[in-house]
């Protein structure tokens, strides 16, 4: 089985390091947790009686606190991100992966025309003017803080600049796509690349800007592509679990697979504290929890079981043409098939619990990238069948499936060629 890259300078945690990750993990999971809206629900005699200067410094020390957090937590992953650089300089041409990033986004650009927010990006953009005293009417978006509160720290505020801020980090993940073959010693053409891009793993980052998911798929990608010693990994995958709740269940399956026994429990200590974090902020009315994540007053099983044929289209135009590279590798490597599975099965879990099927797959991606990487090392197929299966891939439209709304194209050269010639 495949292995993460495993830093030089690996060292057992000290105690006072343990301690930092824990107090990171606990208090940014309580200023998630407690924005004012919420607080007043909760705590309603204590809070009355506040007026909005004092509620305002309130906001301003949750601020104050996940600056801090998001601070050190970046700095730690920034810290082993730059030492990377220099143990690789010479090895790895960054120069030509940025080169490739640009074309291959360009590329995708004019399939897939990235030019309106998502339905949920306004709402993070909106975020980003002031994360830390909005309101959000859906009790949903205010838990997905780091990447609207980034977006401020880093000045990419309102709809214009944070859609910016999006299509960056979506270049990142390209970026870091090419990195995570490069540390395996395998090069992709301008050809693979874009390929890969149009799959849902970056493609629906340009089908609805903003989402916050697009920083979960760059911390994994980078998790798999630079080599981490445990404070490294677990800062990581609290980061993650900032940007979007949904990034315990991704991480969940690395754990399992790929950390030892000591960061499994440092990983479960962090999800718990987060979790009680999200429970005590409804009042530990677990129904509440999960009914705010309803779509239209029904939940996502219940959209999944009234639309199987959905689900299914979903996840197979998720990757498209990709599917085969992985039923080759589990063809010929049986024996990894249990690797497989638990790789793909956050996403598959993920779209029963929300109605985005293309857009929660992504969190499935990592059994593709080794798939490949296994074609590619083992010459499991030939490389004029690998290329054309990439063309085809590319030709194959990327479209969005969801199980409440059904197949839906975006602007762009997609919409314009089988919408206009066939699809009428």
């Amino acid at each position: 089985m495949l292995s993460l890259h495993v830093s030089p300078r690996t060292a057992q945690l000290t105690r006072r390091q343990e301690w930092v990750l824990l107090l990171l993990a606990l208090g940014g999971s309580i200023v998630i947790h407690s924005p004012t809206q919420l607080l007043f629900t909760l705590v309603p005699n204590l809070l009355k009686n506040l007026t909005s200067q004092q509620i305002s410094a309130l906001n301003y020390f949750r601020g104050f606190i996940f600056l801090i957090v998001t601070s050190t937590l970046l700095v730690i992953i920034g810290r082993q991100f730059v030492q990377f650089i220099y143990d690789t300089k010479g090895k790895i041409s960054f120069d030509r992966l940025f080169m490739n990033s640009l074309v291959a986004s360009i590329v995708l650009s004019l399939l897939i025309l990235p030019t309106t927010l998502g339905i949920m990006g306004v709402g993070y953009a909106a975020m980003s003017v002031d994360p830390f005293s909005s309101t959000d009417g859906s009790y949903q978006l205010y838990q997905r803080l780091m990447m609207p509160a980034l977006a401020y720290f880093l000045q990419f505020k309102d709809a214009l600049l944070y859609h910016i801020f999006s299509l960056i980090i979506s270049f990142c993940c390209i970026f870091c796509l090419q990195l995570f073959f490069e540390t395996r010693k395998i090069h992709l053409s301008r050809l693979e690349i874009v390929s890969l891009s149009t799959t849902c793993l970056i493609a629906t980052q340009f089908q609805s800007p903003g989402y916050t998911d697009s920083l979960v798929i760059l911390s994994a990608l980078i998790l798999f592509a630079v080599p981490m010693n445990s404070l490294g990994r677990i800062s990581l995958v609290i980061f993650s679990l900032f940007v979007h709740e949904s990034s315990v269940l991704l991480f969940a399956a690395v754990s399992f697979l790929y950390f030892n026994a000591y960061e499994k429990k440092l990983f479960a200590a962090a999800a718990f504290l987060y979790g009680i974090c999200w429970i005590v902020s409804f009042g530990f009315d677990i129904e509440r929890v999960i009914s705010v994540r309803n779509v239209g007053g029904v939940g996502g099983l219940q959209w999944l079981l009234s639309n199987p044929h959905r689900e299914l289209l979903g996840i197979l135009l998720s990757y498209k043409m990709i599917w085969i590279f992985l039923f080759i590798a589990v063809y010929r490597f049986p024996a990894h098939l249990t690797m497989f599975i638990l790789l793909l099965l956050p996403g598959i879990v993920a779209t029963a619990m929300a109605v985005d099927t293309t857009r929660l797959l992504a969190l499935g991606f990592l059994p593709f990238l080794f798939a490949i990487e296994y074609v590619r090392r083992y010459g499991l197929m030939p490389e004029k069948n690998q290329r054309y299966l990439h063309v085809m891939n590319i030709i194959v439209p990327s479209v969005y499936v969801g199980l409440n709304s059904g197949t839906v194209f975006f602007n762009g050269l997609y919409q314009l060629i089988y919408q206009g010639v066939f699809i009428k």
